[in-house]
């Protein structure tokens, strides 16, 4: 009898531990569906994909390797948009800040996202191709406007350094120091 009851037992805590395993990757696949949903540039379709395949598991090595399949997919797709962007972007992207140094809320998340790129990709990329980083090649940009515009127009410093992207003039200063 009470060998009956540890087989029971035993049972059940399988059944248990199948059934804990099953909800445990569910709620990591949700967290990974999340986390793509966020990711730019990959696709409402290629979402779909990933989880298809991921619903796909027979157990939970195999889960985990699908996982991998489709982190290292994105892995990819980043690697490919990075390279495209090292063949012809990086004009592009100056001539972005150039155009828009002046705003008040330029920053490399605001470039990154425009260009679909994940910052830490982003500030990476700019720092290898500009030979500057990203915060570094902004402020000489503004820094060169402002002393053109100190040395061409009547306006104040105040404007001035309003219409170059600082919010007040000690940010200026500061820099033009």
């Amino acid at each position: 009898e009470i060998l009956e009851l540890l087989n029971a037992f035993e049972t059940k805590l399988s059944e248990y531990k199948q059934y804990c395993q099953k909800h445990e990757i569910r709620y990591i696949l949700y967290r990974i569906m999340n986390y793509l949903h966020e990711l730019p540039g990959i696709s409402e379709a290629r979402t779909e994909y990933y989880m298809e395949n991921m619903l796909a598991y027979k157990d939970v090595s195999d889960f985990f390797h699908l996982y991998g399949e489709c982190v290292e997919l994105t892995l990819n797709e980043e690697t490919s948009r990075i390279c495209e962007i090292k063949g012809h972007r990086l004009q592009e992207i100056q001539a972005f800040i150039d155009e828009n140094y002046n705003r008040p809320d330029m920053s490399l998340t605001l470039v990154a996202d425009y260009y679909g790129i994940r910052e830490s990709h982003f500030s990476k990329f700019f720092k290898e191709n500009a030979g500057v980083n990203f915060i570094v090649y902004l402020s000489q940009k503004r820094l060169e406007e402002g002393r053109r515009m100190l040395c061409k127009t009547d306006f104040t410093l105040q404007k001035i350094v309003e219409s170059i992207g600082y919010s007040d003039v000690s940010a200026f200063s500061r820099k033009f120091v």
